[in-house]
Order: structure tokens, then sequence, then C-alpha cells
């Protein structure tokens, strides 16, 4: 229960601050949401302890700045460092605990992802069929005719806009459609899917990467329709169960029911740990080969030249965009999962490490907090190599 003397979080406000730290760890109360189940079998991490609190991190502006400095600068909620596959430093603040979910928002896509490659490696799907094959209501001018492909990679080039400083941007409109916040105007769509079948093609865009989470969506009614079966059900299934995961967790549903696969899940820190170890592993865990290895190794390439063309290079210059991953180099593979609010898991192949953060940040995107994190797991993979 929320204390009476805080601020009260609501469906409405649940993801402004100050409300959203309590919302993001308590979205089942808020939101209608889909159970994800756990497994039969969890597994447990071996421990290897290192108190890495001190750690020295160089700040924005070459302050002295420390690791639990920066968890707290960054309004971290819950902290997990792997290395070799066994965890080597956690930590909870704010009121999250190691059995509570938290919401990822987009790291969810890099999850739907694997399921996605899943299918695609069963024949069930096929990269290079459009997504109208599959989804009928789709606009023939829209996402009817983008492939798979193009959406793993986020080059729909269809007329949506994800600027956050922009109340014009249709993502306003399909955030309200998924019931995620009062209708910033009208707009005709009940729900997530009949928003998805309004979007039409940009005729200017040259399809590089431009990110859209309703590419996402997209992908998650796919896998819906191609096996029958509820996304809530698939990630149980071919993730959830095989990684042992040790709670059930949360997917946010829209008015009618529809999962919200571009930014949904709500898991606790641990099991996303698990998800995290499957990739760093080439898709191996928990005794068995979960995802596809050569899934797994796309993951971590990707087409520099269409990342570069919309300036995305700032961060990352040798980056990439490639099957729901931020690819940080293509040369070494060292990819993130990014989400809004400062949800990550930051992958290290070099250095067999993975980097799992849960957070409550003010704004929703906010690079410096970004990049102080991004410091944070380099300094972590230098003191642990």
């Amino acid at each position: 229960m929320q204390d009476a003397s805080e601020p009260q979080a609501n469906a409405a406000n649940w993801q402004f601050p100050p409300h959203n730290r309590w919302g993001f760890r308590n979205v089942r109360r808020l939101l209608p949401t889909a159970r994800v189940r756990r497994s039969r079998t969890p597994h447990s991490f071996e421990r290897r302890g290192q108190d890495l609190d001190g750690l020295a991190v160089g700040g924005l502006a070459g302050e002295p700045l420390t690791l639990a400095g920066v968890l707290e600068a960054t309004f971290t909620d819950g902290f997990l460092v792997l290395h070799d596959g066994r965890i080597v430093h956690e930590r909870y603040f704010g009121g999250l605990t190691s059995d509570t979910t938290h919401i990822v928002m987009s790291v969810s896509k890099s999850v739907v992802s694997g399921l996605i490659g899943i299918l695609v490696e069963r024949n069930v799907l096929a990269l290079d069929q459009v997504a109208g094959h599959y989804l009928p209501e789709l606009r023939h001018d829209g996402y009817g005719a983008v492939t798979l492909r193009r959406l793993l990679d986020m080059r729909s080039a269809v007329r949506y806009s994800e600027d956050y400083n922009d109340p014009a941007a249709e993502f306003f409109d399909f955030d309200a459609a998924c019931g995620l916040r009062p209708k910033p105007r009208p707009h005709p769509a009940r729900g997530m899917c009949d928003y998805l079948a309004t979007l039409p093609a940009d005729p200017t865009d040259p399809a590089d990467f431009c990110y859209r989470s309703t590419d996402t969506d997209v992908l998650g009614w796919v896998a819906q329709r191609a096996t029958g079966m509820a996304l809530e059900t698939l990630l149980a299934t071919e993730l959830w169960e095989p990684l042992g995961s040790a709670d059930d967790a949360d997917l946010i549903v829209d008015p009618l029911g529809a999962p919200l696969a571009d930014g949904g899940l709500c898991t606790t820190l641990r099991d996303l740990a698990r998800f995290a170890q499957m990739n760093l592993d080439r898709g191996s865990f928990n005794g068995r080969q979960i995802l596809p290895e050569r899934w797994v190794a796309a993951c971590a390439q990707g087409d520099r030249a269409a990342f570069r063309r919309n300036g995305y290079t700032g961060l990352f210059p040798k980056g990439a965009y490639s099957r729901q991953w931020w690819v940080a180099d293509t040369d070494t593979g060292r990819r993130l999962a990014l989400g809004i609010h400062g949800q990550m898991i930051y992958l290290d192949p070099d250095r067999d490490l993975a980097c799992v953060k849960l957070s409550s940040a003010p704004d929703p995107i906010d690079g410096s907090t970004l990049v102080l994190a991004i410091r944070a797991c380099e300094a972590i993979a230098a003191t642990l190599r």
C-alpha cells in the first residue's frame, strides 16, 4: 500500500515524479496486466561477492564519483552485476526488493526480440515476410507492407514520431490508446491494435533507423497471430520457464486486453539478470540453448550507416541498432537494452560482464544519466577484468 503521507500514485500520474518511484514497482496495482508465469524449476545464481560501492567512476565534469554515488545520482532502484555468470554486486533502493517487480520499459523490446528469434528459427515466422501477411488488418500502405526484418531494426518508415518533448507527437496518442495516460486530444483508436492499423507510410522516410516503439508492438501482435497464443504465454513458455525465473512477471495490457510488447514488461532484477546472462552466453543458459546462437550474434551487429544517417552516433560512434538492441560497438559486440527513465541491460562479451539497472529517473530521456551509467559499467569492467 502507498503511505498516506506520500504523494499518491494513480493510473494518470504513475509515470511522473514524485509518483514514478512507487508506481514503477507497483504497476499491477495501477493498470491491467497479464501474468508471465515463473519457472517451475527456479535457477539460482552462484555468488562471488565483491563490494564495488567505493569504485571510482569519473563524473561528467571530471569530479571524483563512486559507484554508489552514480547509482544515487541516476535514480537507481536496483543494480546487479554479473561476472563470469556469478553475481558479484547487488543493490536495492527506494523500496525495491529482490522479489518485487519493476517496469523495464523498452528493455521489453529486447526480450520480445528473443521470442521472435525462437519463432524464426522454428520457421513459424519469416524475416522477409511482410507484417500484413500475418495481420491483414494493417494498412497496405503502412505497417502491412513492412517486413519483420525491418521492424526488428526499426526501419519501418511509418509516419510516427516518438519525440517526448513534442506534445503533437503521435507517441502521446498511442500511449493514450494503450491506456497509459489520459487522451491529449480525440482519436478514434479504441486500443493498441486499432491505433497500429491507422498508421500510414511516410514517403519522405528513407527507411534508415528511426526509433518507433510501435514497430515492436506489431512484432508482438504478429507473434500472437502466427502461434495462436497470448504474448504472456509465449514469454512464459519460451523464456521465463527455460530461464529458471524465480518470480512471475507482469505484462501491461491495453483497455481491450492487448499486451504492450514495446515496454510493458515488469519483472524482478534477478529474473532480468537471467535474461541478460543468457544473451551474454550466446543464447545458452540454465543448461540449455534457449535462443538460437546465430540470432544472438546478429543482435550484436548492425548497419552503421543506417544508424549514422539519422544522427544517432553521438554516444555510440561505432554503433548500430539491430534486432531491438542498441549496439554500442559493432566491433566488440558490446550492446545495451535501454528503457526510458533509466532502465538498462549492459553486455560486454569481452569481459563476460552483464550489468542490469532499474531506475525511476524523473525525465524519460536524460543523456547525462545514461552516460554516467555507462561509465560506471565501464569502470566495473576494468576492475573485474
